[in-house]
This record gives structure tokens, sequence and C-alpha cells, in this order.
């Protein structure tokens, strides 16, 4: 376990709604983008430029999410008694 105090804590709490709020709001913005017909003002290359932007934007902010779940994990974990191995 590691110890947070309720600063840290409450700052890994905000930065976990942070994740899921963008994680959630870059997945429904990609449905919206894909339901929607190409615009004409710009090209289909930078269209398609644009749609693998917004994909790698996603994968970030899952991974950045995963990593924070992680560290929830690491702070919620009871701690291991090493005290007793020799």
């Amino acid at each position: 376990m590691v110890d947070l105090d309720p600063e840290q804590r409450a700052m890994l709490e905000e930065a976990l709604k942070k994740a899921r709020h963008l994680v959630a709001e870059l997945e429904k913005q990609k449905v919206e983008i894909d339901a929607a017909p190409p615009p004409k003002d710009i090209s289909p290359e930078q269209f398609a430029e644009g749609r693998h932007a917004m994909i790698k934007a996603i994968a970030s902010a899952r991974r950045m999410l995963v990593s924070l779940e992680e560290a929830e994990r690491m702070a919620d974990a009871p701690d291991e008694d090493t005290s007793s191995q020799a």
C-alpha cells in the first residue's frame, strides 16, 4: 500500500474523474464523427488525418486512465509484510 495523504488522495480521485470524462467525451465525439458525412470544406486526406489523430488521442487518454487506475490500486492495496521473510 502506498500511503497517500488526503491531498494526494483527492488529487488522484480528481485525476481519475477527469480522465474518465475525457475518454468518454473523446469516444462520444468519435461516434459523432463516424456517423456524420465527411465535411465538404476539407479534403478526404485531411479528414482521414483528423480521424487518425482522434484515434491516437483516444488511445493515449485510455493509457493515461489505465495508469491512474493502477496508481489507485497500488494506493489501495494492502501492505505486504516483508519483515518475516529472511
